[in-house]
């Protein structure tokens, strides 16, 4: 179902109560007058002479307003009256003309028919009020009375002074209403007063009319209401589509500030972060492509060597001769370099798609070094270049990533043991700095051919290698000081670089230490 059809549908739902709700409380009220007005009648009565002719005569007491009292009798108190023979003549509120039970002037014995209205009801204005009087006990001298309502015994038993229910007579629904009068020991202490609602109580047209009201007004206000919204939903609709249309480049409307607005935002939000997610699927998808083709490029030249260096020491087996020394140190180096670089790659297709999270724990650099110098010692002396190192008896603990601060230390070394010189020194060595000790210094320091001047703000570009690089080495990818130098700015650490007095390379990292 739309949106627009559910509201009015809702609406429908809503007013169907709120009208059964109007139509109880208008009942209600209606009840609670009626109980009011008969309530002050029958006080009224009893006060203003009703208690005097019920005393006096209480076989005959009844007060029904659908005829005039009878006019006031000038023939003594009753105790003086000469004894009726016949019928009983007409007396106050008792049988007689006009009086129930009482000859009516046309033979018949009853009360008179209530007046017609439209349609053969009885009129509205001529509806009777009846008043009969009960004793302490609920028993009426007047055999023409009805039997006292058991249930308002009780609620006047009970210590109410008034009590009321629903009453049906032959003039429709109406209420009937008790009252403990204000004294006792008479035939009148308590009075039953009835009456039927008007016509107009429960249907009158001027609360359907209201209802009726209600309902349109509801509507109304619904249509009113709904059509912007929903205007306003098939805009952001087909923005919606527009932008997916366009692979989400372009962000949605969201004029205005209000829910139909939050969910704008909250789909260009969405969109921002899938394209995100696309441009950073793009960017491995090229890593990969870029790693596989470095990769193929970079490792088949020192695998061709190594491969070279293998079918040597193969032919020297077949002979039965001596392997030479110098073919195995080449093999070495090669496998060496081969593994470096395929470390290395590996480091730079994480670090370009941004898929390095650090994983920080305390790693202790006196240790590290220890494996570092250990893993490129045999390399060292097959190149015939002494490396040494130098750390203090405690431990030096920093917050980092031991695999890729382990991968940036190796990465110094061997830059600074394959581009030595046979018989020359690569030194390693850490020590604690500051007043407290909370800073560190490794220094990887060689006499070697060094860095030119002028190379040295190009160290640190990726795929860049100085002039002596390319002349001593010529394979390689120029991507070892390149993830160094990342590796560091990730860790919160500083790397640099310095030519040494006399020849040479300095290569300094620094950063905070833990003092325990």
């Amino acid at each position: 179902m739309r949106l627009r059809p559910r509201l009015v549908l809702g609406m429908l739902l809503t007013a169907l109560p709120l009208a059964g709700g109007a139509w109880w409380v208008h009942a209600h009220l209606a009840r609670q007058r009626m109980d009011d007005a008969l309530r002050e009648f029958g006080y009224a009565t009893m006060e203003n002479g009703g208690r005097t002719r019920c005393e006096a005569d209480p076989a005959r007491f009844v007060v029904d307003t659908r005829r005039a009292p009878p006019p006031p009798r000038d023939d003594g108190p009753p105790q003086d009256r000469p004894p009726r023979q016949g019928p009983p003549g007409p007396g106050p509120g008792g049988p007689g003309p006009g009086g129930p039970g009482g000859p009516r002037g046309d033979g018949r014995r009853g009360p008179p028919p209530p007046r017609r209205g439209r349609g053969g009801d009885a009129s509205p204005d001529q509806r009777a009020t009846r008043l009969w009087a009960y004793d302490a006990s609920f028993v009426s001298r007047n055999p023409l009375a009805p039997p006292f309502p058991p249930e308002l015994a009780d609620a006047l038993d009970g210590g109410e002074q008034l009590a009321s229910r629903p009453h049906r007579n032959p003039e429709g629904d109406g209420r009937q209403v008790a009252l403990r009068m204000p004294w006792q020991g008479t035939p009148c202490d308590v009075v039953l007063v009835e009456r039927a609602f008007p016509d107009e109580t429960f249907a009158g047209p001027f609360l359907l009319g209201a209802i009726g009201v209600l309902a349109l007004g509801l509507l109304a206000v619904v249509w009113l209401t709904a059509g912007p919204l929903v205007v306003r939903l098939r805009r952001l609709a087909r923005g919606v589509a527009q932008s997916a249309h366009g692979g989400f480049l372009e962000p949605v409307p969201a004029p205005g500030d209000d829910e139909i607005t939050d969910v704008a935002k909250a789909f260009n939000q969405a969109a921002a972060a899938n394209r995100a997610h696309v441009e950073q699927l793009a960017a491995r998808e090229a890593t990969l492509r870029d790693f596989v083709a470095n990769t193929t490029h970079d490792v088949m030249v020192p695998l061709s060597v190594l491969q070279g260096h293998l079918g040597t020491l193969r032919r020297h087996a077949l002979k039965h001769e001596a392997a030479d020394p110098t073919v195995l140190d080449g093999a070495m180096g090669e496998a060496q370099h081969l593994a470096s670089l395929l470390h290395n790659l590996g480091a730079l297709a994480k670090l370009e798609a941004g898929d390095v999270h650090l994983d920080l724990r305390p790693v202790d650099l006196v240790a590290l070094i220890e494996r570092v110098v250990a893993r490129h010692g045999s390399v060292a002396a097959s190149h015939g270049v002494v490396l040494e190192h130098g750390v203090p008896p405690e431990p030096v603990l920093v917050a980092g990533d031991v695999t890729l601060l382990e991968q940036l230390v190796g990465n110094v070394v061997h830059n600074a043991v394959r581009y030595q010189n046979e018989g020359g020194h690569v030194a390693v060595v850490v020590t604690r700095e500051g007043a407290k000790g909370d800073r560190f210094r490794l220094v990887v320091e060689d006499d070697g051919p060094g860095i030119a001047p002028e190379d040295l703000p190009h160290a640190f570009e990726r795929s860049w290698r100085g002039t002596q690089a390319r002349t001593r080495r010529p394979g390689g990818a120029g991507l070892g000081l390149s993830i160094a130098k990342e590796v560091a700015d990730r860790h919160g650490f500083e790397l640099a670089l310095a030519p040494r007095d006399g020849g040479g390379l300095v290569v300094t990292l620094t950063g905070s230490a833990r003092t325990s």
